[in-house]
């Protein structure tokens, strides 16, 4: 059992940079049992193993909902399809990545390799965008570098989280400092649409 288990995560060898669990390293969206799942769920997982199948893929996608209803566990199904194709992978959770880069940050020659580890895996999926502690800092010196370079180089990139785009971009308008900033959160919803295609997902909440 063990041995089996081993070969069933020898893609995590794939994984630069990663927030993602031994469970959720198990995850493979092919072996699903969506029989019970609704219909809108059903389209959903269509159109993300619609876009697993193409060899080029110009745009990832932008995974919304309420909490609960699996968004992460997709975002994590996602990764491990691309990490068993041999592709480089970062699976970062973004509350998470932003408290990591705060600890580094008298250290900026581990920051910078930590981030440039994320821009140039080859499929990067940043998993609770949108529900970090956002400051001017996050946002500007963190966030739109990162999403710039992953435009720029047309690298494959897949988000998550509890907000439509529109709300999104609504989140990154007022820093902890309350000053708002709109067209700071315009160039991060402008990178964001460039890079994904939004799909809501609709379900019920399965943490009860």
């Amino acid at each position: 059992y063990a041995k089996e288990r081993e070969r069933a995560l020898t893609h995590r060898n794939k994984y630069v940079e990663s927030h993602i669990s031994e469970e959720q390293l198990m995850i493979d969206l092919t072996r699903l049992d969506i029989t019970k799942e609704s219909a809108a769920y059903k389209t959903s997982l269509a159109h993300i193993a619609a876009l697993l199948q193409q060899e080029r893929a110009q745009k990832g996608l932008y995974l919304w909902g309420k909490p609960g209803v699996g968004k992460s566990y997709l975002a994590a199904g996602i990764a491990n399809h691309y990490a068993k194709l041999n592709k480089s992978v970062a699976f970062v959770n973004v509350p998470k990545l932003i408290s990591e880069l705060k600890l580094l940050f008298r250290e900026h020659e581990a920051m910078e390799r930590k981030l440039k580890r994320m821009g140039a895996a080859d499929v990067l999926v940043l998993d609770d965008i949108a529900s970090e502690s956002i400051t001017a800092w996050s946002r500007d010196e963190v966030l739109l570098p990162l999403l710039d370079q992953r435009m720029e180089q047309h690298r494959l990139t897949f988000f998550s989280g509890n907000y439509s785009m529109d709300e999104c971009k609504e989140r990154y308008v007022t820093t902890g400092n309350q000053m708002s900033e709109p067209m700071a959160a315009e160039r991060i919803a402008d990178r964001i649409r460039a890079l994904a295609n939004a799909e809501f997902i609709k379900g019920n909440s399965r943490r009860k």
